[in-house]
């Protein structure tokens, strides 16, 4: 019995670490999804930076806000800018 209990936890506490670092993997690129969403033009500039300091979190909020200001207006869909 022991071994099977040692087993649920040891498989519960995986499932914990794998959730929470994909949800930190989610978080730490919110700022490259936005900017490439919102149809930044300096998206890949954004992208590199973020990826390479978003880790401090000055550079990932200079990315993030980065992300919201530099928006064309226009949403892109696939690499398609939409017009109205």
């Amino acid at each position: 019995m022991h071994g099977i209990l040692h087993l649920l936890v040891a498989g519960a506490v995986g499932l914990f670490v794998f959730l929470f670092s994909l949800i930190a993997l989610l978080v730490y690129l919110l700022p490259t999804w936005i900017a490439h969403a919102r149809g930044t033009k300096s998206r890949w500039w954004i992208t590199t930076l973020n990826v390479l300091f978003g880790w401090s979190l000055i550079g990932w909020f200079v990315t993030l806000i980065w992300s919201w200001k530099d928006a064309r207006l226009r949403p892109v869909y696939h690499g398609v800018e939409i017009h109205f």
